[in-house]
């Protein structure tokens, strides 16, 4: 299985101080780590600070057989609040796997 990792970034947060370099590190360090648990990464970028808009241009431009969408826990994620996970299911008519990360 190839997988292409997208991120959506806000903007207007983007470029504060460290943060643009930390969350790269961020990103070099989870790209690492899932290809040392074996998972092809085809492609890592960085879309739309909107993600559901980030998720429909891909997917306008690329094919894709399935979405996986991480998400923060439902207490720290502003994505759940809106129901990503359903509205990109329905965008894209793409089966969406949910996958919702630790808080600790």
């Amino acid at each position: 299985m190839r997988v292409h990792a997208l991120g959506a970034v806000d903007p207007a947060r983007a470029g504060l101080g460290g943060q643009h370099a930390r969350r790269r590190e961020h990103r070099t360090a989870f790209l690492e780590q899932l290809r040392d648990e074996g998972v092809d990464i085809a492609a890592a970028k960085v879309g739309d600070a909107d993600p559901l808009a980030a998720i429909s241009d891909e997917c306008n431009f690329n094919e894709y057989d399935e979405l996986i969408v991480s998400t923060l826990p439902l207490t720290l994620s502003k994505w759940l609040h809106i129901d990503l996970p359903s509205k990109a299911k329905a965008a894209t008519g793409l089966p969406v796997t949910h996958v919702i990360g630790s808080e600790g």
